[in-house]
């Protein structure tokens, strides 16, 4: 999935694109991203934090844990360095999300990109009924 982005400090426009893996370790989805910008050069962690993160998360993104909630990995497939949102608090955040209701595997899915994609600007539509 890529998105657009239109990056205040430089004129061209910038694009982050966006991978869905599962985390062997915790055993939830994890949002990996690569964001690039005009130059093909991709963002720094604090670019991420400044650019990418919605004022509205940043402090709370930035709280978590040791490292905040965005860090650097190797992707799995490509083996590139991707930025992605830690999955370690995922599993309880999707748990009082549910309120212990029953859910289907597809709306976990949308709850779950809610919950993660909006600290790094990937918005989903909501599914119809």
């Amino acid at each position: 999935m890529k998105e657009a982005i239109h990056v205040a400090s430089v004129s061209q426009v910038s694009t982050i694109e966006y991978d869905i893996l599962l985390s062997p370790t915790y055993q939830v989805p994890v949002l990996c991203f690569t964001a690039r910008k005009p130059d093909n050069r991709p963002f720094s962690t604090e670019e991420i934090y400044s650019f990418v993160v919605p004022q509205s998360f940043k402090a709370q993104a930035r709280d978590v844990g040791v490292m905040g909630a965005i860090s650097v990995t190797d992707h799995p497939i490509s083996g590139m360095p991707v930025h992605f949102v830690h999955p370690c608090l995922t599993s309880e955040a999707l748990s009082k999300c549910a309120s212990g209701s029953p859910v289907q595997i597809k709306d976990c899915l949308f709850l779950w990109l809610g919950i993660v994609g909006g600290c790094v600007g990937l918005h989903a539509p909501l599914p119809q009924t």
